[in-house]
This record gives C-alpha cells, structure tokens and sequence, in this order.
C-alpha cells in the first residue's frame, strides 16, 4: 500500500512542533531551577569617607594657666583635614599641665597650648603667699606690711627702687629734720614713692610733712639704721631744727615794724629749688619772704635786685 507523502508530511510537522516546543518548556524550568549562570550586582556612585582621627580636645573654656583635668579635656574623633598639624592625640601629653591661654569649649588642643604648671603652692596659702614664694622682695615687704602703713612721698630726686631702705628728713631753706630713721619703699612712680612708715610713727610724720620739703637718705637693708640717734620724734623738736619758731619770731617783729610793707604790691615772684619758702619782688627791686597768697611775710631782704 503506499501512502501519500502529504499525509506523512503533515502528521511530521505536527510532531516535530510539539517535540521542539516540549523541549523549550523543559529548558526553562531547568534555567529557572538553576538560575542564570552569572550573578549581576548594581551598584552606584558612594563618595570616598573621610578618615578620622583621634584628637584631645577642650571639652569646656579654660583660663590660662588652668590645668588639664578631669572631665574638661575628652577624646573625641575628628575630620583629619580639620586638624591643625600639631595637634595633640593623647591624653597624656596634657597629664599635668596647664592651659597656656585662653582656649574656647570645643577646640582640639594643639601643643602650643600646653605649659609647664607654675610651682604648687598648698591650697591653704593664699595668692598672696604664693607671690611671696616666687619674689624675695615681696616676702620681705609682706613681713613690714605688718606694722606699717603706706604714705605717698614726692621727693625732688627719683627714689630708689621697690625695696629699699631708706632715712626721711624734711627740709626747709638751709635746714634740715630727720623724722624718720627707717623706713621702706613699697613702689615707685616718678619721683613719687609709696612708702611704709612704721604705723606708730605715721600720724607724727604727716604733721611733720607739712614744714618744708622730705628728701631721703639710702641705708642697707639688714642691721639699725645709722641714723637712730639723730631721729626726732616730735613736732617741737623738728620745728626747733628748722628754726620755725625763730622764723615766726622774726615775722612778728617785722610785722610791727612794717606795718605799711604788709599791703605791698609785687612786680614778681621767685622761688628757691628743694625749699618752699617763696620771695616777691617790688618796683624798688627789694626782695621780700611771702606767703602761698603772694603777701609779705619778713623783708626786705639783704639782697636787692639791680635795675
């Protein structure tokens, strides 16, 4: 019998077509089981982060001279390109010191902060001792501060420098006064001086002050004073060595005798260096003693000015 080729044909193709799509169908499920054969990540662009470093840094403000302790100092990581290259990285390099200058809250500490502390005093001295540890001389004026004051001095000289010892006389035309056997410079500016007058002796010396002018006298620091047994320690006493009385005498006596003189006008006045004693001039070119106000006091004088 034979069979028309169309016949097998078809039934073939028909055939084949199931066969290939079956094997299509199989292909998948296995892929699928399987999974694709590369595995594919995604990725984006992330910026490089920046490194970090472990840096002191002052957790609180601090004073100069304020040490490094307890909670105000930390370490804390921060941006490397924020830092200064000197930066301090361990605690340690602050362990015992203190603070240079002023540092703001939150900066990192760099090496030029940290100073040697000054030497410790107790806490039960004050400031003031601990001044007295480092200056010899502050310790020595602490000790006379106990029972002296302070008075103000303008001298016609500098004086000599803070701590100093040093005699006080009070001048007065040719005469002089000592007043003061000992006493101590506390400070110096100019020509006027701080000085500590023994407290026993101050109310004596400020009377003595105002009969003429103080000038002063240097002596060593250690032993009595040279001048203990030429000291005054009265105003009569000084008053007899500067001859005011006699002064006031003369006065009187010529204001009896020169009534008319006492209403004087002067074409001038004059006065004489280290003394406060002051001198008027009149038309006549004589010369007379006057007082703060430019009256006459004793005169004429021995010396008259030519014309």
């Amino acid at each position: 019998m034979r069979v028309h080729p169309s016949n097998i044909g078809g039934g073939g193709s028909k055939w084949k077509f199931s066969a290939l799509a079956a094997l299509l169908l199989f292909l998948l499920v296995v892929t699928i089981a399987k999974g694709p054969s590369q595995q594919v990540t995604a990725t984006q662009n992330v910026p490089k982060q920046e490194k970090m470093v472990e840096v002191v840094v002052a957790k609180d403000h601090f004073q100069a001279g304020e040490p490094f302790e307890g909670t105000k100092v930390a370490l804390e990581r921060r941006p490397a390109s924020s830092l200064p290259p000197d930066v301090v990285t361990s605690l340690d390099m602050v362990e015992g010191k203190v603070a240079a200058g002023p540092i703001p809250a939150d900066y990192p500490l760099v090496k030029a902060f940290i100073a040697e502390p000054i030497p410790i005093v107790p806490s039960s001295k004050s400031k003031e001792t601990a001044l007295v540890d480092i200056d010899p001389v502050e310790s020595l004026l602490r000790e006379i501060r106990s029972d002296h004051v302070i008075v103000p001095i303008k001298f016609e000289e500098k004086p000599p420098p803070r701590g100093s010892r040093i005699a006080i006389a009070i001048k007065r035309g040719a005469n002089q006064a000592l007043v003061l056997s000992s006493a101590w410079i506390e400070s110096v500016d100019g020509k006027t001086a701080m000085v500590l007058v023994p407290a026993s002796k101050s109310m004596f010396f400020g009377n003595a002050l105002l009969l003429g002018s103080p000038i002063y006298y240097a002596i060593n620091q250690d032993g009595p004073s040279p001048y203990e047994e030429g000291e005054i320690t009265t105003i009569e006493g000084v008053r007899r060595a500067l001859e005011i009385d006699k002064e006031e005498a003369r006065l009187q006596k010529w204001k009896a005798e020169s009534k008319d003189e006492t209403e004087k006008v002067f074409v001038g006045y004059a006065s004489v260096k280290d003394s406060k004693i002051k001198y008027g001039i009149d038309t006549e070119g004589r010369i007379f003693e006057v007082d703060s106000f430019g009256k006459p006091v004793s005169g004429p004088l021995s010396s008259v000015l030519s014309r």
